[in-house]
């Protein structure tokens, strides 16, 4: 399984000319079983491949498995999706109190995250929303999902999704909540072009 997923990554690097690879769930990659390993077989063939050590490697650092929650313990070169960033930056916009110190942090690269084994802070992929959960728009606008019509009743998805309605839950045509929501919106994009690390902007919210 070692050698066919090299094979794979060779031929999207050399035939496809790709400069990086994003790992979905990629604590999968590392779990042995002791836990998870930083020094996987895996990540160690990539690093001594002469096709794939110089490209870009990204990991959603969690999974559901055991111990599948492993954000900043990746290997130094390799960037991961940053969470921590999301949930802070959410709740601070919000207004959730206690948040000054924590967003502070997040907008300074998250080195309670990343600094430790000597990465460097700015490894961090930082995002508001991503293919899952709530747009932008969405985030700005409802307290709670609303998935009625799929037949799953709501029960699809994170409910936990950090997000505030400015007084009505769903589309409004007053002008004062809609010139806000914007705004929040504005906030919570600059936010995440300024901080260091390199920002993930959902198709759609821009």
């Amino acid at each position: 399984m070692l050698a066919l997923a090299l094979d794979a990554l060779r031929a999207f690097a050399i035939e496809g000319g790709v400069d990086g690879f994003r790992f979905d769930l990629a604590t999968t990659l590392a779990r042995r079983p002791e836990g998870f390993d930083p020094q996987a077989p895996l990540f160690a063939a990539i690093v001594a491949d002469p096709a794939l050590c110089k490209l870009r490697m990204i990991a959603e650092p969690w999974d559901i498995g055991p111990g599948g929650y492993q954000l900043g313990k990746f290997p130094a070169d390799w960037s991961e999706w940053n969470d921590a960033f999301r949930d802070d930056a959410r709740r601070f916009w919000r207004g959730d109190a206690g948040m000054v110190g924590k967003m502070a942090t997040r907008f300074a690269g998250s080195s309670d995250v990343f600094r430790k084994g000597g990465a460097r802070p700015s490894r961090g992929v930082n995002f508001i929303t991503a293919h899952d959960g709530f747009s932008l728009a969405d985030l700005v606008s409802y307290t709670h999902k609303h998935n009625d019509a799929n037949g799953e009743n709501s029960r699809d998805g994170t409910s936990d999704n950090i997000s505030w309605n400015h007084g009505v839950e769903g589309a409004s045509g007053d002008p004062r909540i809609v010139a806000a929501r914007q705004q929040d919106a504005r906030n919570l994009l600059a936010t995440l072009l300024l901080s260091r690390g390199a920002p993930m902007l959902s198709m759609g919210d821009e």
